[in-house]
């Protein structure tokens, strides 16, 4: 007290002060960490698109010309689908059992969700002028997925789902758009089916026959890809053919080219001439035919060549 009573009113004011209660140093109450949960991102699947536009969208018909190319220009609005979902169904079952028949209600569960995938696609000229801009309907409509049905509850594996629908989808839309494209301003090919035919007999000598096939469908085969070369195997198969049509018989049965080998070397020779687009020779071969008695078959085959001949008039006289 002694002490106290010779300190100043400052020092007792501000000694005060900091002796007070409220003014003491607190211990900072601090809770215990925990482990949060964080939400997994989503991340959009990333392609290479140049990669997706090489294989889809070939302009066919044409070459491939940087310094004066049509542009083919499509968008991706992205995958969309819906959460998948547990859904169940009531179905009757009916079992028997020792002579005893009965119906109960058994439910069956699937794993439902809906999915599209929007695209457009337009086409712009070498000149800067947009050719074509379109967005196919059938790409807006959502396309429903429903798992075969079980008896017991399924486990929905989102992330897998979503990954393999995504994919077919997108390969599914890029060939329309390639189709598109293509029924536009490109010149689609098409599969056709054909037979080629050659004589055989062990007693007869045909090794011209057999090389003339051989020739013929190796440039066949080839003429998409290499069409000069595949011409000259064409042009060297009609030459054989056309020698050996020099020996036709058709009332000789013995004959060595006899009227059944005529009729193959001449629907032989009308697929190369189709080919080769050489429709001058093949109306030769048309008339050489219509020469002949021949049967419902044969006459088959030669009116679906007529056919086809019709169509390739057609189109060459719209390319001239």
């Amino acid at each position: 007290m002694e002490a106290w009573k010779k300190k100043s009113l400052v020092d007792k004011i501000v000694e005060k002060e900091i002796l007070n209660e409220n003014n003491k140093p607190q211990k900072p109450n601090i809770n215990k960490p925990y482990k949060r949960f964080v939400q997994e991102p989503l991340l959009k699947k990333s392609y290479d698109y140049s990669a997706l536009a090489n294989t889809y969208l070939q302009l066919e018909g044409f070459q491939n010309n940087p310094d004066n190319a049509v542009k083919i220009i499509a968008t991706l609005n992205g995958f969309e689908y819906t959460k998948p979902r547990q859904v169940t169904e009531i179905k009757k079952v009916t079992t028997a059992s020792n002579g005893n028949v009965t119906t109960s209600d058994v439910t069956y569960y699937s794993i439902e969700f809906t999915y599209r995938h929007t695209m457009s696609v337009k086409a712009v000229g070498p000149d800067g002028r947009e050719i074509f801009n379109l967005t196919p309907q059938e790409l807006n409509t959502y396309t429903v997925y429903k798992s075969n049905g079980t008896t017991t509850s399924q486990t929905i594996n989102e992330q897998q789902l979503v990954t393999t629908f995504e994919e077919k989808i997108l390969q599914e839309n890029l060939k329309l758009l390639g189709s598109v494209v293509n029924d536009k301003i490109g010149y689609k090919r098409e599969l056709r089916s054909t037979v080629l035919e050659y004589p055989i007999d062990k007693k007869v000598n045909y090794s011209d026959m057999l090389q003339a096939y051989n020739e013929a469908l190796s440039g066949l085969m080839s003429i998409a890809v290499d069409e000069e070369s595949a011409k000259t195997k064409i042009n060297k198969a009609i030459d054989l053919w056309n020698a050996a049509l020099k020996e036709s018989n058709l009332t000789d049965k013995k004959a060595r080219i006899d009227k059944d080998i005529t009729l193959s070397i001449y629907f032989n020779l009308l697929e190369c001439y189709f080919a080769t687009r050489n429709l001058t020779e093949a109306d030769k071969v048309f008339s050489a035919i219509g020469g002949i008695q021949i049967t419902n078959k044969d006459r088959k085959t030669k009116e679906a060549y007529e056919t086809v001949y019709v169509d390739l008039r057609k189109r060459m006289a719209v390319n001239r």
